[in-house]
């Protein structure tokens, strides 16, 4: 018994640690990044941010998305009589720890005790931690999806509609997790037995009226506004669907899950050799990506000496060579992502929704991968303590270095 006792005490001290180290973590992240020039769109929100401080409620020439992120910051500015983008970066800071709390709850709901790896790993995260102290709308964006997603493990079901809802302003694309949430609810009551739902109309209506009401209300945004960018439409038309955001991310997969796609290399090989039908498969996705790949937004055209991305896909779109060399490690991803394993089979509700949150787009865009990639950390099941503690050491030595380079503006996410 004293044994036990000792063992939970050393668990919660772990636990605590690891919370309290985050927390000083993501400060000292902050510290170091709060006299930085703005970098890339942070200038562009600031800008708007300063607008809503001056009560001057117009959006900034070139605003395309729902101003949500930036209100909320100028109404806490507002509320503590600050102006500058130190203040700006400190809330934006402490909505990412907030970010990190969530998701520390979710494990614990999900599986009955917190997991302070999967924490780590998520705080850590090589495209998330450098946006954690930027003025930038995609982390408020990711935290309300996660609280919203907490909300519906504990069955507060118009609650979570309400904060979803919120999500969306704060990041139009989160639409697609909106109906995940609603997908999640419809499936843990009714399962496949939709005869049920038909049968108890009132009580599926009491459990999700206030998510047909979000999705109500974001198709008439739609329709008034005659699409989902707010001025430049043309920078993001509605029924443009593209492939480059899927491709792009498969690559990252690959890189980003190292330690784990290695560890699972004998899988990835019986996979190849005793189903017959993968490697036609791998050809048949190569030939659609061949002729599919196209990165011709303007914004992935800009400045690929600052974007590295942008660059990369400069030389795949223009080359036949680098085209193939891009394919590879999308091959692996794809082949990778295919023996990895969920810890529950609800959890493959994410596959889906993660094609409906990237098709729509033009713009091959990182950021909207935050909500997809955070949460596979959060479904993925683990494998050993050397691959988990690999992955978070890797983490560490690209996210902190990336954010010295950042500061430096010698290259942008």
């Amino acid at each position: 018994m004293t044994r036990e006792n000792n063992c939970s005490r050393f668990e919660k001290g772990f636990h605590l640690a690891t919370l309290l180290l985050l927390l000083l973590l993501l400060l000292a992240s902050f510290y170091y990044m709060s006299d930085a020039r703005k970098l890339s769109d942070e200038s562009f929100n600031f800008r708007q941010i300063t607008r809503f401080l001056n009560d001057n409620w117009s959006l900034e020439p070139g605003m395309n998305a729902i101003p949500g992120y930036q209100a909320l910051v100028a109404l806490v500015m507002k509320a503590f009589g600050k102006r500058g983008i130190f203040s700006a970066r400190l809330i934006s800071t402490g909505i990412s720890y907030a970010g990190v709390l969530v998701f520390y709850l979710l494990t614990w709901k999900l599986y009955g005790r917190p997991s302070p790896v999967k924490t780590l790993q998520f705080a850590l995260f090589p495209l998330l931690f450098p946006f954690f102290p930027l003025v930038y709308m995609d982390i408020l964006g990711l935290v309300l999806v996660l609280l919203a997603f907490y909300l519906v493990l504990w069955r507060r079901y118009t609650l979570a509609g309400l904060v979803g809802m919120l999500s969306i302003l704060a990041r139009s694309n989160n639409i697609a997790w909106f109906a995940f949430l609603l997908v999640w609810i419809v499936y843990e009551h009714y399962g496949w037995d939709w005869r049920a739902l038909l049968q108890t109309p009132l009580k599926f209506i009491r459990l999700t009226w206030s998510y047909w009401f979000g999705m109500a209300a974001f198709a008439t945004f739609l329709l008034v506004n005659q699409g989902i960018a707010l001025s430049d439409r043309s920078m993001q038309p509605l029924f443009k669907f593209s492939l480059g955001n899927l491709y792009f991310d498969l690559l990252l997969f690959a890189f980003l899950f190292l330690p784990l796609n290695i560890a699972n290399l004998r899988p990835i090989l019986l996979s190849l050799r005793k189903k017959k039908w993968l490697l036609p498969a791998l050809l048949l996705l190569f030939a659609i990506y061949f002729f599919t790949f196209r990165s011709d937004h303007p914004f992935n055209l800009a400045e690929p000496d600052y974007y590295p991305r942008n660059q990369l896909l400069k030389l795949t779109a223009e080359s036949y060579l680098w085209r193939v060399v891009f394919f590879l490690p999308v091959a692996f991803g794809l082949l990778a992502l295919g023996v990895a394993r969920l810890r529950q089979q609800r959890f493959y509700w994410l596959y889906p929704f993660t094609l409906l949150g990237l098709l729509p787009f033009w713009l091959i865009e990182p950021r909207y991968a935050f909500v997809p990639f955070s949460l596979w950390i959060l479904f993925k099941e683990e494998q050993s303590p050397l691959v988990e503690w690999l992955t978070i050491g890797l983490y560490a030595l690209l996210a902190i270095p990336m954010l010295v380079l950042m500061k430096q503006e010698l290259f942008f996410i």
